[in-house]
């Protein structure tokens, strides 16, 4: 074969340009086996950062909403906390004919007084118990303090100093704030049951703690509550206990039990310094300490458990009402409640500080 067709022969079997393309084309293709692989591998990324998404999302979501529910409580226990630090009784000394002081027994008319012995004593008022007002849930605290508040702003206005009543105790009722004509509506929105943390305030200007024709000593306080409306505001819901335990300052606590003598200054949680006890050390006395002790509930855990006008047990063996009579067994109760809101699988959170009160000259002898 002669040359020339030799090169005839190699030029026909070298491939063209563009047969080189479609065979380097075809080589780098994916087949649809790799394409259905690599689709998988794509959705389940995408399936595990959604579902990261979404896990962070709910996480920040319930943060933020126990943040939120407990947030009036808190603010409401920073309240009520600085409220209580600002209580006074501005004691002094006088004559005293057994239990009735000399001014007590002039306010009366008396005619008969004889002073057998000189003590403490105060026309102001600081006392906690159980059963101080209607439908009261827990502990209640009232006392006067130099809050300045007023409703006549026009007379009284600027007057930050103002002696005024004040007092905190829980409630269990409907709400009635709600307008009244929606109670005649067709579709009326069901009765709202709630525990409250209530707010006594008695304007300065109004103050009857002392009225000398006031046979009740607690009368300052019942009687406005009385009135139509009382002198109340809510300060936060869904507080399910409100405890207040009057206490010692660490050192006189320790003093007194290093003398063999009872730290406690109300066993029973009750402490009235109107109140003239045999051995005298409480009359007249703002307590140095008092410990504040409230548990929350969430608005979540609240529309299950408050249902209708009956206060509800949260689970509590024998009722809310059968815990905090004893001070020793406060832990013990505590624990109770926690333990039954958990079993209720209600969201809570318990608040709790001593409180030191400013106005109390503590004295062990009467």
């Amino acid at each position: 074969m002669k040359f020339g067709a030799r090169m005839e022969m190699a030029a026909d079997s070298a491939p063209s340009p563009r047969r080189r393309f479609l065979s380097l084309r075809h080589r780098q293709a994916f087949s649809i086996v790799e394409l259905l692989v690599a689709t998988v591998i794509l959705a389940l990324i995408l399936g595990i950062i959604f579902s990261i998404t979404q896990m962070i999302s709910q996480s920040w979501g319930k943060s933020t909403a126990k943040i939120e529910a407990f947030q009036g409580a808190r603010t409401a226990f920073d309240t009520l906390s600085r409220k209580i630090s600002q209580a006074t009784l501005n004691t002094y000394y006088d004559y005293f004919d057994g239990a009735t002081s000399r001014a007590a027994a002039l306010a009366a008319g008396s005619t008969t007084f004889t002073p057998t012995r000189y003590g403490r004593y105060s026309d102001l008022h600081f006392l906690s118990g159980k059963s101080l007002v209607p439908n009261q849930v827990g502990h209640a605290l009232f006392f006067q303090a130099l809050l300045g508040y007023t409703d006549d702003t026009v007379n009284y206005g600027g007057m930050d100093t103002l002696l005024t009543g004040c007092g905190f105790y829980v409630a269990y009722d409907k709400d009635n704030s709600v307008p009244g004509f929606l109670g005649t509506l067709p579709n009326k929105p069901a009765d709202r049951y709630r525990f409250r943390l209530m707010q006594y305030l008695q304007p300065s200007q109004n103050l009857k703690v002392y009225d000398p024709a006031a046979t009740d000593e607690k009368a300052w306080f019942k009687t406005p509550l009385a009135t139509d409306p009382p002198p109340i505001s809510i300060l936060t819901e869904n507080i399910v206990a409100f405890v207040v335990l009057p206490k010692l300052s660490r050192a006189d606590s320790e003093d007194a039990i290093s003398k063999g003598k009872v730290s406690e200054l109300a066993d029973d949680f009750e402490y009235d310094t109107r109140k003239v006890t045999a051995a005298g050390v409480t009359d007249y006395q703002l307590p140095p300490v008092v410990e504040v002790v409230m548990v929350a509930i969430d608005e979540v855990s609240a529309q299950r458990l408050c249902q209708d006008n009956t206060t509800p047990d949260l689970g509590v063996a024998g009722g809310l009402s059968n815990l905090f009579k004893d001070a020793s067994l406060l832990e013990t109760d505590l624990k109770k409640l926690t333990d039954a809101l958990v079993q209720k699988r209600a969201a809570y959170r318990v608040f709790r500080s001593e409180v030191a009160l400013r106005g109390a000259k503590w004295s062990s002898s009467p």
